[in-house]
């Protein structure tokens, strides 16, 4: 998700916009445990018919369950596909076994012109491990983040130059210097960590 609030020195107002980033990796994992009236081996092969790139069904035959590893915006499709399908075989199910850390990022874009400055402040939100875009003045990036302890890596590949990547590290609050990821010359580029 991304947040942008705009400000301009000369005139002091705010704009809100809410964006959505599509994660392209999944984020949380569903147990569903079944009666043994069922081999669970089929209701797994059953449910591997919905299954998209990225997403697991793991058997659990201690329990006789599945763990369910799909993408997010998914969790409410196999839920429905379970309780239509396999509802006498159906024991229980706990959502979000697991939910992976979040990166929180404010992205600061300067813009001069002339004797105005313009300020541009948007806040980057994604799960740790899933990939998302940053444009740096029509310089696009794929960006995955990671944590580690109170240490946040970010690695930038560039989509024009798929062989160009920049790994940095970030501390909670301070602004890193991005700018020289852009070719523009009066656009100035800054990102921070944040809670």
């Amino acid at each position: 998700m991304i947040r942008t609030y705009k400000k301009k020195k000369t005139h002091k107002f705010f704009v809100l916009l809410v964006l959505f980033i599509l994660e392209l990796s999944s984020a949380s994992a569903t147990e569903y445990c079944f009666n043994r009236s069922r081999p669970i081996h089929t209701i797994r092969m059953d449910l591997m018919k919905y299954v998209i790139d990225g997403e697991k069904i793991k058997i659990d035959s201690h329990k006789n369950c599945l763990n369910l590893e799909v993408k997010s915006y998914r969790q409410e499709l196999f839920r429905k596909l379970v309780n239509k399908y396999f509802p006498k075989q159906l024991e229980k199910s706990s959502l979000s076994l697991y939910t992976q850390d979040m990166c929180k990022f404010r992205l600061k874009e300067v813009t001069k012109l002339k004797d105005k400055v313009n300020e541009q402040i948007s806040d980057i939100i994604s799960s740790e491990g899933n990939r998302f875009e940053i444009d740096f003045g029509g310089e696009h990036y794929y960006a995955t983040c990671s944590k580690k302890g109170s240490v946040y890596l970010l690695d930038l590949r560039s989509k024009s130059n798929k062989d160009q990547l920049t790994s940095l590290t970030f501390n909670l609050g301070k602004w890193v210097d991005l700018t020289s990821l852009t070719k523009l010359e009066n656009k100035e580029y800054s990102l921070m960590v944040i809670e």
